[in-house]
């Protein structure tokens, strides 16, 4: 997974999987070379926020994934609650100016880019402090522990304020209680038999069906099946130099607890109507935590 001790990556995990062990890439590229060398077993990708919206190059590697040689399957997703605390130093703290409370002795706070959108309202009522970004939320915990410069905080899990011996200077300032990040678990499609039955939930739960469909526009999936589009447009370079852009559709859509699988397939043999190729990413549970 993309992290380090402390990001919501690793909370997932240890939610959804207690016993695994953690194998902390700094990149998400990384993360799917590590799978390709056998170096892991799975992936944890964050994949939609509630808040923020979809991750893009999130979406833009498993497209790549999915089209190479050795494409993933998801054998599992779930909505992993996250709580975005914003984090100092020992010692910072919050004064009065006026009527309202200012971080006066913070002049920028760095986190991942998602969950820099997903605290609008935070960095609206405070303009004095620079949102920076940076590549994992825990990793700026870490990152503000060791410049040792209280002018300096991080947006990240309270987990992470621990870990790094940082402290909380306000809680819970994501935009909304409800914040959730969507979590896939992907594997080699050769190991899905085995996750399936090691992942089956004791309560049946709804479940998803999901596929790639290289070249499709997200209108024509709706003429198929009755499902959630998300078009990646990718620019394609040319013999010539020019370049053709292209537009891939990520769908998916909840299937019932019984027979998912069979209603899948049945909604594939649909989608073959309107497009000449689509990449299976399976029909898996999406686990309650």
């Amino acid at each position: 997974m993309q992290g380090t001790l402390g990001a919501f990556s690793h909370q997932a995990l240890s939610g959804l999987l207690p016993r695994a062990l953690p194998h902390f890439c700094g990149l998400p590229e990384e993360t799917f070379a590590a799978l390709e060398a056998g170096h892991v077993d799975a992936i944890l990708l964050p994949l939609r926020n509630a808040l923020a919206g979809p991750v893009l190059p999130h979406y833009e590697l498993l497209r790549r994934n999915l089209l190479g040689a050795a494409p993933v399957i998801c054998v599992a997703e779930c909505d992993w609650p996250v709580h975005l605390q914003l984090i100092g130093l020992p010692g910072a703290h919050l004064t009065e100016a006026g009527a309202a409370a200012a971080y006066t002795a913070i002049e920028e706070v760095f986190s991942h880019p998602m969950a820099l959108a997903q605290c609008r309202h935070f960095f609206a009522a405070h303009p004095e402090i620079r949102a920076v970004e940076f590549h994992d939320t825990a990793a700026a915990v870490e990152h503000i522990a060791r410049a040792e410069d209280p002018r300096l905080a991080a947006i990240a899990s309270a987990q992470a304020a621990e870990e790094f011996g940082a402290v909380i200077v306000a809680p819970d300032i994501h935009d909304h209680p409800g914040n959730a990040t969507r979590f896939a678990l992907l594997v080699p499609q050769g190991d899905a038999v085995a996750w399936h039955g090691r992942l089956h939930p004791e309560v049946p739960a709804p479940a998803i069906g999901a596929a790639l469909l290289p070249g499709l526009m997200g209108d024509q999936v709706h003429q198929a099946v009755n499902a959630a589009a998300l078009p990646i447009r990718s620019a394609v370079l040319l013999p010539n130099g020019e370049e053709l852009w292209r537009e891939d559709v990520f769908l998916s859509f909840e299937l019932p607890a019984e027979a998912a699988s069979e209603k899948w397939d049945a909604a594939l043999e649909r989608l073959t109507v309107v497009c000449l190729r689509t990449v299976d990413l399976g029909a898996f549970p999406k686990l309650r935590v």
